[in-house]
């Protein structure tokens, strides 16, 4: 047992006199080490690669703030000399912030074709990232989480640079009452509106006016219910409505109770001469032209 011994203790010196080339002492080998999953501190909650500048938004998902500087962006994964550091802030929890990007600002643009990713500094740590193909955010549009923050990428018309997602454009025309035709040489002049929804519609809930915007010359419609799909004209006088209809005029429906717009046309000198109107072709949902006969209160022609 003594003699065994003195062999395994002779071995070991000479190993450690002599290490072998292909397993230093001390030295591990960094592809096995496993990273984990993304910190998901800062998470990219949309891109813009078609603007210009191109811009991506990041969010401060965690419930402290954030020292933005911390972190870094790049468009070419674990290209850590090329990571370019976000402005020294401190983004609060659920903050949002939209970090522009080219050549000068970045170092790089951001292709319709790409990536990019975020990283901690100090350890090389990834947050989070995003590849996307091509045409998922042509020009105009971007690509977002929806719900935000959260959600799936997917291609959105409504940019929201620096704020909340919204797969639904709060500044867009409700539609509940359309517009359908205007005789603005007729005596009185007149409009005509369609509930086009699937619900009964409160008219008094609404109003109209020749001038967008303006909530204090609104006139409410009158107090009825106006059926799906039904039609209803009102008639548009000065001692009816406070104003009458031009022959370049524009008329605009709002719900009183949030100024929201329904709908509105804005037509040109000419489009709507006595004994015409001006309608949209096909009824309710088509563009507007000249109708040399006027349809009052049914489908257009």
């Amino acid at each position: 047992m003594r003699s065994l011994s003195l062999v395994v203790l002779v071995t070991a010196c000479s190993n450690a006199a002599n290490p072998t080339p292909d397993a230093p002492m001390g030295v591990v080998d960094a592809s096995t080490i496993d990273a984990g999953p993304p910190l998901g501190v800062l998470v990219v909650n949309e891109v813009a690669p078609g603007e210009t500048p191109d811009w991506f938004e990041i969010v401060n998902v965690t419930s402290v703030a954030v020292p933005l500087d911390e972190y870094c962006y790049v468009d070419l994964a674990e290209d850590f000399a090329k990571c370019k550091a976000f402005p020294s802030m401190s983004l609060a929890p659920g903050a949002h912030f939209a970090q522009d990007v080219d050549d000068l600002i970045s170092g790089f643009k951001l292709a319709s074709d790409e990536a990019i990713w975020i990283y901690r500094i100090a350890d090389h740590r990834l947050s989070d990232g995003l590849d996307w193909d091509d045409g998922v955010a042509p020009a105009g549009s971007t690509f977002a989480r929806l719900p935000d923050t959260t959600g799936a990428f997917q291609t959105t018309a409504m940019p929201t640079k620096g704020t909340v997602n919204l797969a639904v454009d709060p500044t867009a025309p409700l539609k509940i009452l359309v517009i359908n035709e205007v005789a603005a040489g007729d005596d009185p002049d007149w409009i005509e509106i369609v509930n086009v929804t699937s619900s009964p519609v409160q008219l008094d809930a609404f109003a109209y006016v020749d001038t967008a915007n303006d909530f204090v010359a609104m006139k409410p419609f009158p107090t009825m219910t106006l059926a799906p799909g039904a039609y209803y004209v009102q008639d548009v006088s000065t001692v009816i409505s406070g104003f009458s209809l031009g022959s370049d005029e524009d008329v605009w429906i709002y719900r009183i109770a949030d100024q929201r717009l329904s709908d509105g046309v804005d037509w040109p000198a000419g489009a709507s001469p006595a004994g015409s109107s001006y309608a949209r072709s096909p009824d309710k949902t088509g563009a507007f032209a000249t109708d040399a006969t006027p349809t009052r209160n049914a489908a257009n022609n």
